[in-house]
């Protein structure tokens, strides 16, 4: 029979894990990483631009990702760091409600 794992186990782990990462410094810019997080994302997107509708033919959809492929990579790339300052930012936030 499998355990099931509670919200305050999961809420235990992941403070150990951030804890122990050092992701939750405590300085006063961590409230900014949130800031951060939006930025990067909207970043992402235009960098990204607009991608083929599903109702476009093969060869159209083919020669967007042959000539956007560089663009989609930075798009990734951005998203991957965005995705960074978001963990970071949720490890802010759990930390100043762990503190209250």
């Amino acid at each position: 029979m499998r355990e099931v794992i509670g919200a305050h186990d999961l809420w235990i782990a992941a403070t150990a894990l951030v804890h122990g990462l050092g992701v939750a410094t405590g300085s006063a810019s961590d409230p900014l990483t949130g800031i951060g997080f939006v930025a990067l994302l909207v970043i992402s997107f235009i960098v990204g631009g607009e991608s083929p509708e599903a109702d476009e033919s093969t060869e159209e959809v083919v020669a967007f990702w042959t000539e956007e492929d560089c663009a989609q990579i930075a798009s990734a790339i951005i998203g991957a760091w965005a995705a960074v300052f978001l963990v970071w930012f949720g490890a802010t936030v759990a930390a100043a409600v762990q503190l209250r």
